[in-house]
């Protein structure tokens, strides 16, 4: 686990298909927008209003880059 260079909040590393890293909240989310679930090919993005449980994009969430 890492923390956020801005706000210090506790994150951890995902990457995309085409091998993008992206920082994500370390604690998953029912609903919501700029989510992920972790697959073997890489991160795959979820619709909004998909019940699933996924990592949120942290740079989305995070309250020092607002």
């Amino acid at each position: 686990m890492a923390l956020c260079g801005r706000c210090g909040r506790p994150i951890t590393w995902g990457r995309l298909p085409d091998g993008t890293r992206i920082p994500l909240d370390v604690h998953e989310s029912m609903r919501g927008p700029d989510r992920f679930v972790m697959r073997p090919g890489g991160l795959v993005k979820v619709t909004e209003d998909a019940a699933v449980t996924a990592f949120v994009d942290h740079r989305a969430t995070c309250q020092s880059a607002r």
